[in-house]
């Protein structure tokens, strides 16, 4: 007995690696419900919940999962990596990888809005100041901060760097990604992924 209770208290400190819904209606919000319990569980502290997804449909399911996930409960914060598979067809340089989602729970929804509309409005009085010193991170009040549009099209590579670019310069970025976009929402991930090769 108390070895099957150890077994499932490290079942729930350390689960499984989840995987990412089917095209079933709605399977994708039984992941989000099942991310924001793990994330929920004082047990777990700052671990992660680790999500497997392949495939542009879906990589797309599971971004709209920890979305929703964020929204309905405590905030998320999420990596992405991606784990290569050996490409026996070769037609496709992204065919058979799989990208590794890991969502950690470190404030709530509330609390992560306020601080993300505090961070905007220092952004904001930075560019407008006429610090233009060598030291300051931020660009002078002739440039704007652009929101980086993801769609199909767009190369995973450029995009990473413009991502790094901006981020250099307002210690932030804006990635304006349509959710009903599965190509375009794949794309996002993958040049997340390609940001670890380029930093």
């Amino acid at each position: 007995a108390a070895a099957a209770a150890a077994a499932a208290t490290k079942d729930m400190v350390d689960p499984p690696v989840l995987l990412a819904p089917g095209p079933e209606e709605g399977r994708w919000l039984q992941l989000a419900r099942k991310v924001r319990m793990l994330c929920s569980q004082e047990e777990r502290a700052a671990r992660p919940v680790v999500v497997g997804a392949q495939g542009e449909a879906a990589i797309a399911r599971t971004l709209q999962a920890i979305a929703r996930a964020s929204e309905d409960g405590r905030a998320l914060e999420f990596s992405v990596r991606a784990a290569a598979e050996d490409d026996d067809e070769g037609q496709h340089p992204f065919r058979g990888d799989w990208i590794r989602f890991q969502a950690v729970s470190k404030c709530t929804w509330t609390k992560f809005r306020r601080m993300w509309d505090a961070f905007g409005k220092m952004r904001k009085a930075d560019a407008a100041s006429d610090d233009t010193s060598a030291t300051s991170p931020v660009v002078s009040s002739k440039k704007k901060q652009r929101k980086l549009k993801v769609a199909g099209h767009t190369q995973p590579g450029k995009l990473a760097k413009a991502i790094l670019n901006e981020e250099r310069q307002w210690l932030g970025v804006v990635l304006e990604v349509n959710p009903d976009d599965e190509e375009a929402m794949f794309i996002a991930m993958l040049s997340l992924c390609e940001l670890r090769d380029l930093a």
